[in-house]
C-alpha cells in the first residue's frame, strides 16, 4: 500500500502543473542488495512499454 499526505499530493500536482502537458508520477523499486529495497518517485512525460497506468481518484 502506498500512502501520501495531502501536502505531498499537492506538491506533486504543483510540479505536474509547472511542467505543463500530461505528466505521470513514476513509482519504482530498486533492489541494490539481496535484502534491501529502494523506492523511487519521478515525473515523466511518457509511459514506458513495460509500465502500467493507475488512475487514482483522490
Amino acid at each position: 500500500m502506498i500512502k501520501m499526505t495531502e501536502k505531498a499530493w499537492q506538491a506533486i500536482k504543483d510540479m505536474q502543473h509547472s511542467l505543463g502537458g500530461e505528466t505521470y508520477l513514476r513509482f519504482g523499486i530498486n533492489r541494490p542488495c539481496c535484502n534491501q529495497m529502494n523506492y523511487t518517485l519521478s515525473l515523466a512525460s511518457s509511459k514506458k512499454e513495460h509500465e502500467e497506468i493507475l488512475v487514482l481518484h483522490i
